[in-house]
């Protein structure tokens, strides 16, 4: 087991962008699982290109929540139409799903990232977001075990009684029924909530970061409105 440390936003080369990229593109690897708490349309256009190569040679599963209105039907929607398959989770009890494990697959050997980056243009790239890159070589027996610790993990949680297959009709169900917003709805909300606060000016000692070394140009606009390609 041998493992790196993942820094976005400060080293473009160290973002778990980048790293995903890697391993999307490492034809060694013939399946891959991303367990997140949140998706955005935003967040897999950072991946695309690499997403629809990799669906078109391996299968790519996602397990996503959908509490804390941190999904979109835009990013619901996206992992459809890139060809990945995919089960939401909805805890209508209390706790929200909120893992970011992203795992790859090949015949003696695997990867797994695990850290605070959802699948989101904010996680990937534009955050402060740390993450281990973790390297397994599934002819040892204790890398074997670690991920099949992993293996058990994801298999309880997509056999849950509280996941669905996702579909395009299920995303529309979601949406009526208030548990998924749409990106302008997410957007229309914050508005709300910063038009509540009774704020007061005050001088804070924040300055600019003069340590990201890449552009943020990815997210220019509204990317989550904007079709894939």
């Amino acid at each position: 087991m041998r493992s790196e440390f993942l820094s976005g936003p400060f080293h473009e080369g160290t973002s778990v962008r980048s790293r995903l990229q890697r391993h999307l593109s490492d034809e060694t690897f013939s399946a891959a699982v991303f367990s997140v708490a949140w998706v955005k349309r935003s967040g897999l256009r950072l991946i695309e290109h690499e997403v629809r190569a990799f669906t078109a040679r391996a299968r790519l599963d996602v397990l996503v929540g959908i509490d804390a209105r941190g999904a979109s039907t835009e990013g619901l929607r996206a992992i459809l139409e890139l060809g990945m398959t995919a089960r939401v989770i909805h805890s209508p009890t209390g706790g929200i799903y909120h893992p970011k494990v992203y795992l790859f697959r090949g015949s003696d050997r695997a990867n797994v990232i695990i850290g605070s980056s959802n699948l989101t243009s904010g996680g990937l790239l534009n955050n402060y977001e740390t993450a281990a890159d973790i390297s397994l070589d599934l002819t040892l027996p204790d890398d074997a075990a670690f991920l099949a610790e992993i293996d058990d993990y994801l298999a309880r949680a997509t056999g849950d009684a509280t996941t669905v297959d996702l579909t395009m009709p299920l995303i529309d169900d979601l949406h009526t029924a208030g548990l998924v917003p749409n990106e302008k709805e997410v957007r229309q909300g914050f508005v709300a909530y910063l038009r509540g606060l009774r704020r007061k000016p005050v001088a804070l000692p924040f300055g600019s970061s003069t340590q990201r070394l890449h552009s943020r140009g990815d997210t220019a606009g509204d990317p989550d409105q904007r079709p894939l390609a």
